[in-house]
């Protein structure tokens, strides 16, 4: 048996303010249940380390091939995963890039061994896919995770996911055991007893230490476990971790600064700041409403010498004042009022809009200065190009004004705000809000830079060497938050640290203790951290300045040299003993899925008087002009051109559309446990995977399945087919599933069919298919008539004389243009050379 090395990598992480819910595995034939967790935790100087083990159980008579998804977040370094077979033999994933790791994966499954793989399918949610746990038999999955935790007012939260209130998982668990070490330099005030949803014992070890466990039995949680200490924090503080494992390989190092927590007015950074909110149409609703709702908190919470200004924009851009206002309570109840009328208008200016906010800044003023530009959408009016907005937006920023950029729904342009967030220095939150409240993550965006303490740092480095530092601009230290800074560094002689920025024009120095390690294996996270910090670069780079080969290839160099799972890479491992490939039995099917495998499952019929009847109804014959053919016969060749190259342009558009079907089909199944075999358009624009129902280009025509999408089914069109003429010959006659639920034969009515005989209407079956529908003639008499006897003998009384009209009529004409040529360039010509004759 070929032995694989690999396994997949997996879990989930945490949301501090919105927490996530625990992990879960399912397979196609319901709940794999999760029975046992064993959790160890271990936070040091606000970076926490997590390893959960997991154990799930195959209540199944037959083999399973389940799926694990879970929330992750997105700082979080994934450094280690196992994965535990029936036999209890360990094996440790490895990252591959995603294709290799695939095709790993599938070879393992036609081996009959047990494979298990992790892939992050977007920002923050991963998948996990176990290829085969044998009946009744156990699978554990082991993860290891290292995060730094937000740290906002001097208190720090951690979330261990849990939660299972949102999963079809019926029975509890066996057990849950938890260990969480805290430790810290500064003091730990004290801990938040009241998140406590179930005993624990929090045991204070000294001043700087806290050891919190439990252990629970036969339980089902409803809640994640969240632990919120609070630290004193009165003064600017820092720390520094290194390591170096090679003595001849520059090491690596990671630099957190908090702010302090206690401070008087003046420590407060002055500043100029103008919110700029999309009301275009899509706006509309809830979605502008709690929009309202944040700005207006977003007004109460500016300082007392800040000054402000509103911006609102559809296709026009209308401000709350000319320039900026001082903020006082009558300014603040205009302000408010100003928001409570806003309304949703017309497309979106988003050039105008930015353009029009960084006109009101000041450059003799030495403040901070910063634009909030809120959207939902892409430019659809005014500039539209995203590069063009850019150089514009660039060249107006002569104030070193930040720029943050804040996308709501899905249908955002997010190249357009990373790119414009990336080179303003500011940063992007995007929500969906479908998931979230807008309010609520706007509000928490905003306490976070709502306070500067220190504009414009830099660290300036003495005695040693160091290179690659990220991020590569530091932002502004706003009170309640820290900053965190990673990189390499060699050539240690009397290192020597100093933080410098402005407080309101006054220069600020804060000297930082340092020590560089020479050797040591010590605190190996702090590598893996600089990686991803460096792989995160990169890919804020793509996605702000569109797909870079080499910079995708160093993202998947850094991701398999630091083992951490980015959009390009997995984690697979592999078990090289054998699983007990077992069948689910066979449920009674009727008639109609027996006799076509291709028929979907989700649609089996009970009875054939259930079904709808399959109407045949030939339409009427149109009466053909081809006689006009005589008029000027050339022109016949032109034509059936501009005809074909019209039907080819429908045909790729009509192709398009079955691919973005697919597409948002595969999204769906993906995101949900219950999958959708067969189209169903409505649920996609729902849930928003689709922006608008798709229609075929070609009048009449409709989108159907044969099949089961979600495996080997296929989508077509009633006109054109499918994606290429050879799958269209393979699947006619098929039965096709539309999204009416009507049924019909594969029989598309395109003249690109090789056979044109086979050509019937598109709602009429073939009498030779033994199936349990029934179809109705119902093509009216005088239809018929005219199309078995009257049609032909019309089409030659009209057409025989135009044909012939047309022909006496083009000889006239050639005939006239013949005189006429002769007339202009022959006669002069004979008449000249008669002239010379005489001579």
């Amino acid at each position: 048996m070929k032995l694989f090395k690999l396994f997949i990598c997996m879990l989930f992480l945490f949301v501090i303010l919105n927490p996530v819910e625990g992990a879960y595995m399912s397979s196609m034939a319901g709940e794999i249940p999760l029975i046992a967790q064993k959790i160890t935790v271990k936070i040091n100087n606000q970076i926490a380390t997590t390893r959960i083990e997991m154990s799930f159980y195959n209540q199944y008579s037959y083999t399973v091939q389940p799926n694990f998804k879970f929330p992750i977040n997105e700082s979080a370094s994934v450094q280690k995963f196992t994965l535990t077979d029936s036999s209890g033999n360990v094996f440790e994933g490895k990252i591959g890039e995603k294709e290799e790791v695939k095709s790993s994966f599938d070879n393992a499954v036609a081996e009959s061994v047990m494979p298990a793989m992790a892939v992050q399918q977007k920002n923050g949610v991963f998948e996990t896919a176990i290829g085969s746990i044998a009946p009744k038999s156990n699978a554990a999955v082991i993860l290891e995770y290292c995060e730094i935790l937000p740290y906002q007012n001097g208190k720090v939260a951690y979330v261990l996911p849990l939660s299972m209130q949102d999963y079809k998982q019926s029975r509890n668990v066996d057990s849950i055991s938890a260990i969480i070490e805290i430790k810290d330099e500064k003091s730990i005030v004290g801990v938040d007893s009241s998140l406590f949803t179930f005993p624990v014992n929090v045991d204070r070890v000294n001043e700087n230490q806290l050891d919190i466990v439990f252990e629970l039995a036969n339980l089902r949680p409803e809640r994640n476990f969240v632990v919120s200490y609070e630290l004193k924090a009165d003064r600017m503080v820092s720390n520094l971790i290194t390591t170096r494992p090679a003595e001849n390989e520059d090491g690596y190092f990671l630099l957190i600064v908090s702010p302090q927590e206690v401070f008087a007015e003046k420590d407060v950074a002055k500043r100029d700041i103008v919110f700029v909110v999309d009301v275009s149409g899509s706006m509309a609703g809830e979605k502008l409403r709690q929009t309202k709702k944040a700005f207006e908190f977003f007004i109460k919470r500016l300082n007392s010498d800040d000054r402000f200004n509103i911006l609102s924009f559809d296709n026009n851009v209308y401000s709350f004042n000319p320039g900026l206002l001082p903020f006082n309570e009558t300014n603040r109840e205009s302000a408010l009022n100003y928001i409570q009328k806003l309304r949703a208008g017309s497309t979106t200016n988003i050039n105008q809009a930015l353009l029009d906010a960084l006109s009101n800044f000041s450059p003799d003023e030495k403040r901070t200065k910063a634009v909030i530009f809120l959207t939902d959408g892409e430019p659809c009016g005014g500039v539209t190009n995203i590069n063009q907005i850019c150089q514009n937006i660039n060249n107006a920023n002569t104030n070193d004004i930040r720029l943050f950029c804040v996308g709501v729904g899905r249908r955002l342009n997010t190249t357009l705000l990373n790119k414009l967030a990336l080179e303003n220095r500011g940063e992007t939150l995007f929500i969906d809000e479908s998931k979230s409240e807008i309010d609520s993550e706007l509000m928490a965006f905003y306490k976070g830079i709502s306070t500067p303490l220190l504009v414009d740092p830099v660290l300036e480095w003495e005695g040693i060497k160091v290179t690659e530092v990220y991020p590569k601009t530091l932002p502004n230290i706003y009170h309640g938050t820290q900053i965190v800074v990673s990189g390499r560094y060699s050539d240690i002689q009397t290192p020597r640290i100093v933080l410098k920025g402005d407080i309101n024009s006054a220069k600020q120095s804060y000297p930082i203790s340092a020590q560089f390690k020479e050797k040591s294996d010590d605190n190996l996270f702090v590598s893996r951290y600089w990686g991803k910090a460096k792989a995160d670069y990169l890919q804020k780079e793509i996605d702000a300045y569109g797909y870079s080969a080499s910079k995708k290839d160093e993202i998947v160099f850094l991701s398999k040299k630091y083992q951490f799972l980015t959009r390009y890479t997995s984690f697979l491992a592999v078990s090289d003993a054998p699983v007990e490939q077992v069948a689910k039995p066979k449920e009674p099917v009727n008639k109609v899925v027996a006799k076509n495998k291709k028929y979907p499952a989700s649609r089996t019929i009970a009875t054939p008087r259930a079904m709808p009847p399959v109407v045949k109804q030939t339409p009427a014959k149109p009466i053909s002009l081809w006689g006009a053919q005589g008029f000027m016969p050339f022109a016949a060749l032109a034509v059936p051109n501009f005809r074909k190259a019209r039907e080819q342009a429908r045909g790729k558009a009509c192709a398009s559309n079955i691919r973005v079907l697919l597409g948002a089909i595969e999204m769906y199944n993906m995101d949900h446990a219950e999958l959708m075999t067969v189209i169903d358009q409505d649920a996609l624009v729902q849930k928003s995977y689709l922006k608008a129902a798709v229609q075929c280009p070609e009048s009449g025509g409709r989108y159907g399945t044969i099949g089961d999408v979600s495996k080997d089914g296929i989508i077509v069109c009633s006109f054109h087919g499918t994606v290429n003429k050879e799958e269209t010959e393979a699947y006619l006659n098929q039965p096709v599933v539309y999204e009416n639920n009507d049924v019909s034969e594969f029989n598309p009515a395109h003249e690109y069919r090789t056979n044109k005989s086979q050509r019937t209407s598109i709602f009429a079956f073939n009498k030779d298919h033994n199936y349990a529908y029934r179809t109705n003639e119902n093509t009216p008499w005088t239809v018929r008539i005219w199309n078995n006897y009257l049609s032909w003998v019309v089409n030659l009384l009209i057409n025989i004389p135009l044909f012939l009209l047309g022909v006496y009529c083009t000889y006239k004409i050639i005939q006239f243009v013949c005189i006429c040529f002769y007339i202009v360039f022959i006669a002069p010509i004979r008449y000249v050379f008669s002239l010379i004759g005489r001579d």
